[in-house]
């Protein structure tokens, strides 16, 4: 019998402090290994539910990535506006 791949459903997302900064370590590249470890998953091995459940985690995962890119715009907006002030 084949093994599931852990994907997505190995732990929760905004797991412990410690495993964001030993993730923020690695090389990009091993990070992005597991978006691609999830498309190569095999979607006929598991139950409607599990899928029902795989896309919720997917969708929040999506809403934290957004969440992230407004925090960076933020930041740099503030940062331009902080630098160009008494620019003409």
């Amino acid at each position: 019998m084949r093994q599931r791949s852990k994907g997505l459903g190995s732990a929760p997302f905004g797991g412990c402090q410690k495993m964001a900064m030993e993730e923020a370590a690695l090389p990009r590249a091993i990070r992005d290994a597991a978006l691609a470890e999830l498309e190569r998953d095999d979607l006929d091995l598991y139950a409607v539910d599990e899928l029902q459940g795989r896309i919720a985690r997917l969708e929040a995962e999506i809403v934290r990535v957004r969440r992230a890119i407004e925090k960076k715009q933020g930041v740099r907006s503030a940062a331009e506006s902080l630098f160009s002030f008494g620019k003409a």
